[in-house]
């Protein structure tokens, strides 16, 4: 069975967890936003989503 717990990759509301600090980059530019995750394995399949908040 797959794993159903949601990990957090990068961010600033939730803290990234320790396995996945060092393989993350986050990049903006105007309203593009991408998440890079180096070293990518089976291990690491799965869905992914991503939540943004806009402050203000």
């Amino acid at each position: 069975t797959r794993e159903t717990k949601q990990h957090v990759l990068l961010g600033t509301v939730g803290v990234p967890e320790h396995s996945y600090r060092p393989r993350t980059n986050f990049s903006s530019k105007y309203d593009i936003k991408v998440l890079y995750l180096s070293g990518f394995t089976t291990k690491d399949e799965g869905i992914y989503a991503c939540e943004l908040h806009h402050s203000g």
